[in-house]
């Protein structure tokens, strides 16, 4: 008789459902990729002049600010923060802040008073300034990458040749708080 013996190893596997944060009939007419790290953090010359389809980053995003008022501020940091600890719990770090900007150039309609988190998806998908003369489409993306071998080398070398406050590769627990606190400069 022959015996076999079968080894299985126990893979962790993650599925992420997301919707698309662009799903609107209303145009995108700027897009941001903000990580709150400035190294090499800017739209090339090269990506600017595809117009619309040009992703900003943080550095094009410097003297711009998020525009929703107290209320829907806080609503809105709440949320993104309680997202920020899930992610730091899970070792989670390099994810960005998605953020589509629709220019309202028609006469804005009259804004919902939500006071739940769906004030942030409650104008046509997106959140409406307070002007009421953009519709800011948000989520946070790219969430997969974890704090590996490969990116704590690369956090050691990056951080000695530009400073480790200027990279996006560092530990989780500080890359959340980076990226948070870039986020409540910017949402007023």
């Amino acid at each position: 008789s022959t015996q076999s013996t079968w080894v299985t190893s126990r893979k962790q596997i993650r599925f992420v459902v997301m919707n698309n944060v662009f799903q609107t009939e209303n145009d995108i007419h700027i897009k941001y990729d903000l990580k709150g790290s400035t190294y090499g953090r800017s739209a090339t010359p090269a990506q600017i002049a595809c117009g619309d389809a040009c992703i900003y980053k943080d550095n094009d995003f410097a003297n711009r600010f998020i525009h929703v008022g107290s209320h829907r501020r806080t609503i809105l940091i709440q949320q993104i923060r309680r997202d920020v600890e899930f992610l730091k719990r899970m070792d989670i770090m390099d994810y960005s802040f998605l953020l589509g900007i629709h220019e309202n150039s028609s006469s804005p309609k009259p804004m919902n008073n939500i006071n739940t988190a769906a004030c942030l998806t409650s104008e046509d998908g997106g959140m409406a300034s307070n002007s009421k003369n953009e519709i800011y489409y948000i989520g946070i993306i790219d969430i997969l990458q974890e704090f590996s071998v490969r990116k704590s080398t690369e956090y050691m070398i990056r951080s000695i040749l530009h400073g480790r406050h200027e990279i996006s590769a560092v530990p989780p627990a500080e890359y959340a708080n980076r990226f948070l606190a870039f986020l409540d400069r910017h949402i007023k």
